[in-house]
């Protein structure tokens, strides 16, 4: 669903295609960062952290390279696009719905197995990717075409 989302987003301008080629690189240096604090946090040696700080830099260099002034700051969230493309009422419908499936809840740790109920949800959850994928690949294919 959000690859569909951020596929829309990006098919809507050329601005959203860059800005969210760049979100990326946000992305992977706030996660760096968040490591990082954690390395620091549990009083890691000096010398663990060595690799992100030069895949930092690289990320850093690479992102010049490409003109992009600063990989700090915020980036669009999944809701701001949702927003600007006009998936409000699909995403608040399937969000919650699919993230129990994602993510370990307790729907999942505490349930019992029923294969019959795993095939439905299997079914389920394909046959909504595809109506997703077909979404983004048509606006795709809109935004080529014009």
């Amino acid at each position: 669903m959000e690859l569909s989302i951020w596929a829309v987003y990006c098919a809507r301008s050329r601005k959203n295609a860059r800005r969210l080629y760049e979100d990326a690189g946000r992305d992977v240096t706030g996660g760096f960062g968040a490591f990082k604090k954690w390395g620091e946090a549990t009083a890691q040696d000096a010398e663990w952290f060595a690799s992100g700080v030069t895949a930092l830099q690289s990320l850093s260099n690479s992102a010049q390279a490409a003109g992009i002034e600063s990989l700090t700051g915020s980036f669009v969230e999944v809701r701001e696009a949702v927003k600007q493309t006009g998936f409000e009422h699909h995403f608040k419908l399937y969000n919650k719905f699919l993230s129990k499936f994602c993510h370990p809840t307790a729907i999942q740790i505490l349930s019992t197995p029923d294969e019959a109920m795993q095939a439905v949800l299997r079914d389920t959850f394909f046959s909504q990717g595809c109506l997703f994928f077909t979404g983004a690949f048509t606006a795709l294919e809109q935004y080529h075409a014009s």
